[in-house]
Formats: structure tokens, C-alpha cells, sequence
């Protein structure tokens, strides 16, 4: 028996399932089914972030996200005159910095709990403002 990749179809194409395809009719043979055309369940069909040609040489991978969430991207790469990928990787920037700040206020509370390190931590800051 040859396996479905080396015939040149995934088991999930065979069975129909998965990719968008559907058994049609009496052949048994799957069926596309076009973008935007909504299957029996209640769920959105070809939501995927597009790459550009020249992102095609980096490693890259497709996203799958809800049709409002596909909008708002839309919209906020329309007024700031961007592309949508680049809104992408902007917000994934923002939101590592805002981890960063929140765990380094943390730290200060921490630190700041503790008076007998407190005290330690503004004597050395003193220290080193008076060398500049």
C-alpha cells in the first residue's frame, strides 16, 4: 500500500476532513469548497493571515484567528498604512515589553517589602548617582 504522502494526498484529503474538502455526491471523491462558503457547522472557512512573497523564504507558518479579529487587524493596518503581518509583529513587541515592565514592577514591590533590602538597594543607587 503506497502512503498518503507519497501518492500525493494528505489522509486528511482522502477522508475528506480537515482541509476544507467535502465527499461529494454518489463518487465519493472529495469536493472543494470555496473560500467563504460556510460548512453545515457554524464556523468561518479560510481565515489565515497572507504572507507576503517576499516573507516565502523565511520560515513562517499560517495563523488562524476569528473573522472579527481578521477585521481589526485589517483596520488598524489600513490607518496606520502598514500591512497586516507587520501590525502582527508590532503588538507581539508591545505585548513582551508590557510582560517585561509588569515583571519588573513586581520585582520592585518585591524588593520593596523587604526594608532591610530596600535600604540596601537606595544606598547603592545613591552611590552610583553620585558618580554621574
Amino acid at each position: 500500500m503506497t502512503p498518503p504522502h507519497a501518492a500525493g494526498v494528505s489522509s486528511s484529503r482522502r477522508s475528506g476532513r480537515g482541509t476544507g474538502h467535502r465527499t461529494g455526491g454518489d463518487t465519493g471523491r472529495p469536493q472543494r469548497r470555496r473560500c467563504g462558503q460556510r460548512s453545515a457547522v457554524r464556523r468561518p472557512v479560510c481565515l489565515q493571515i497572507v504572507y507576503t512573497y517576499s516573507m516565502a523564504s523565511e520560515k513562517t507558518t499560517t495563523v488562524r484567528i476569528r473573522r472579527p479579529d481578521s477585521e481589526r487587524l485589517q483596520a488598524l493596518a489600513q490607518r496606520r498604512h502598514t500591512s497586516v503581518i507587520e501590525v502582527v509583529h508590532n503588538a507581539i513587541d508591545a505585548l513582551e515589553r508590557q510582560d517585561f515592565v509588569r515583571s519588573l514592577a513586581s520585582d520592585y514591590e518585591r524588593l520593596h517589602s523587604d526594608p532591610e533590602r530596600w535600604e540596601e538597594y537606595v544606598h547603592e543607587r545613591r552611590e552610583w548617582d553620585s558618580l554621574a
